[in-house]
């Protein structure tokens, strides 16, 4: 079982931000970075940044929203009178529906009869995304100590 939330979204364009994964076993976190594999998928986009706006006024916008000039005056004055050619490259943070889409493709992936046939020994991630397994931590080694004198 797995679980994706986001608390926040882009004051720009709405997309969330910060998205989380919770997994209940380390098996289904192997699925996710091998089903990453087969279809690479990148939320860098997606991290939380502050951006400032004049007047004192910050707001919490996502990765693609803090590096591109949207209302940047001074870029279309350039653009104009032929200073600048192309505009920037926009880095695009993921939408919702694109998020919930590649979720549902990776839950009917890892609910597969063949799902064996389907593992990769090289293993990708997914970028900009944290993945949290649930119930597991360091401090639960349950391993006797007297094996190691």
């Amino acid at each position: 079982m797995f679980r994706v939330e986001w608390k926040k979204v882009c004051w720009e364009c709405k997309n969330p931000i910060h998205v989380r994964l919770e997994v209940d076993d380390f098996r289904t976190f192997f699925y996710l970075r091998n089903f990453a594999t087969h279809i690479p998928f990148c939320m860098l986009g997606n991290v939380p940044m502050i951006k400032y706006y004049g007047n004192m006024k910050c707001r919490r916008v996502c990765f693609g929203c803090y590096i591109s000039p949207r209302k940047h005056f001074d870029y279309l004055r350039q653009r104009e009178i032929g200073k600048v050619r192309k505009p920037p490259d926009r880095i695009f943070s993921k939408t919702r529906q694109q998020i919930y889409k590649w979720f549902e493709n990776f839950d009917a992936y890892r609910k597969r009869k063949d799902i064996a046939d389907c593992l990769m020994p090289k293993l990708s991630h997914v970028l900009g995304l944290n993945v949290y397994i649930l119930g597991y931590s360091d401090s639960d080694d349950d391993s006797d100590e007297s094996e190691y004198d």
